[in-house]
């Protein structure tokens, strides 16, 4: 869409050029100021979706960061569980010994 916009304009310039030496200071300035509005809308929307890009970015950094914590604690809560299981074996295997 923006593309096909820098195309009508440029082609609507190329047309006007011929045209400019009879316009007047005014029409010349309006002109330029038209084109200088279309050239900022042209770059806010740049910058918007450059916007949206980055804060997709971050989201995702973020999943990516809050996955990994998620799967660290897991890991963490596994070993410790496993630790837990294995002094509770000692124990039981000490008691056997104890009473033997």
């Amino acid at each position: 869409e923006e593309e096909e916009k820098k195309k009508n304009a440029q082609i609507l310039a190329e047309q006007q050029e011929k045209d400019y030496s009879k316009l007047s200071e005014e029409e010349l300035l309006q002109l330029a100021i038209e084109a200088s509005i279309e050239d900022q809308e042209i770059s806010n929307k740049e910058l918007e979706k450059e916007e949206a890009e980055l804060r997709a970015a971050i989201a995702l950094s973020l999943a990516l960061a809050e996955q990994e914590e998620e799967s660290a604690r897991a890991k963490s809560e596994e070993l410790l569980n496993q630790s837990s299981i294995k002094e509770e074996v000692k124990e039981e295997v000490k008691e056997e010994v104890k009473e033997e």
